[in-house]
């Protein structure tokens, strides 16, 4: 896909080169058809193809996942279910995506999505292993962020700002170590 896209775009370019200003329009007009694309909705929809599409790679990283929260135990229960809730649908929505042509321009959001639920888990994994190290959970507040702004559905036009959120910033800024317990009250907290 990404070899096929550059060729045509270089055939656009060498156009408006051979054909003179006259054919100008049509070559920026070809163009652009590319730019509206982009490269990382190529890049996206080429993972979901291969990756997803062809080698089945969604089943082992929805084991990683899963794996990694099982190996959680420390973490508040609530939220490493809540995190498998939503590793299950990312995976869900991308084998949708990938599995039909007709949801090609889902690609970026489904790579999005499978790139946030997974960052969410791995600091889960790593706030849960930090804590037993050092008694300082903070790292699981980052988790509940990314679930928070990138991956549950908000209304853009509503404040965010809440007492929840809040104590997490005010965690997350502070120098203090922070106990499980504490922090399992915020991953659950409206």
């Amino acid at each position: 896909m990404r070899e096929k896209s550059a060729a045509m775009r270089w055939r656009c370019a060498a156009a408006s080169v051979h054909r003179g200003i006259r054919h100008r329009a049509a070559a920026a007009r070809c163009a652009s058809r590319f730019d509206l694309e982009g490269t990382g909705n190529i890049v996206a929809l080429d993972a979901l193809k291969r990756a997803v599409g062809r080698h089945g790679a969604d089943a082992a990283l929805a084991a990683d996942l899963h794996a990694r929260l099982d190996d959680s135990a420390n973490v508040p229960q609530a939220w490493r279910d809540r995190l498998r809730e939503v590793t299950d649908r990312a995976i869900g929505f991308a084998r949708e995506v990938a599995g039909r042509t007709d949801n090609e321009a889902e690609a970026r959001r489904a790579t999005s999505l499978l790139y946030h639920v997974a960052s969410a888990v791995a600091l889960t994994w790593e706030g849960g292993r930090i804590h037993e190290m050092r008694g300082d959970a903070r790292r699981l507040l980052l988790s509940r962020m990314v679930i928070d702004h990138r991956v549950s559905g908000n209304d853009p036009f509503r404040l965010t700002e809440n007492d929840a959120q809040r104590a997490i910033t005010g965690h997350l800024l502070g120098m203090d170590a922070v106990g499980m317990a504490e922090v399992g009250e915020l991953l659950v907290a409206a």
